[in-house]
Formats: C-alpha cells, sequence, structure tokens
C-alpha cells in the first residue's frame, strides 16, 4: 500500500539495517507528519490487529437499605413511646 506520507519518508534517514529486517519480513512502517497522516495510520493499524474490546457500562444504583431501616426504626420509637406511656399505670396498681 502506498501511503501519502511514505514519499515522504523517503528522503530521511532511517538506519539502512532497519529498512532491510523490513522488508525481509514483509513488515511496514509509518511516518505521521500531521493529524490527518495520524488517522490513516490509525485506522491501518487497526485493520492490521484488530482487538476486541468489552463494552463496560456504569450503572446508578439506588441503595434502599433505609427503607427497611426507617420502618425498623419507627417501630422501635413506637414501642418505646408505648413502654414509656404505660408505665404510670404499672406503678399505681
Amino acid at each position: 500500500m502506498n501511503w501519502p506520507h511514505q514519499e515522504l519518508s523517503q528522503h530521511l534517514s532511517f538506519p539502512e539495517q532497519l529498512l532491510m529486517m523490513i522488508r525481509r519480513y514483509g513488515g511496514q512502517y509509518f511516518l505521521a507528519k500531521d493529524r490527518r497522516s495520524v488517522d490513516l495510520i490509525s485506522e491501518e493499524l487497526d485493520k492490521l490487529q484488530s482487538v476486541k474490546q468489552t463494552k463496560i457500562i456504569h450503572t446508578k444504583e439506588r441503595e434502599l437499605y433505609f427503607i427497611p431501616l426507617a420502618i425498623s426504626f419507627l417501630f422501635a420509637i413506637a414501642a418505646m413511646a408505648a413502654r414509656f406511656l404505660s408505665l404510670p399505670t404499672w406503678r399505681t396498681v
């Protein structure tokens, strides 16, 4: 594949040993000079090695423990009030 930036990279001095290894193993090299070439390189790399990603979804949980806690608290207050209100009648007997 002929990339627009590969013509620009012809006049850059890459080590000859690196270029020989790239040719020998059928590799590719990329050079990004601007944002557009970075996007093109990213797309090409995604095609070469796609990685399956799992999407993590965060949901807002609403805790409901306070509802039975509040009901229990109200029953406890009612029981203490009933006990307190019935105390004077016990002493008179």
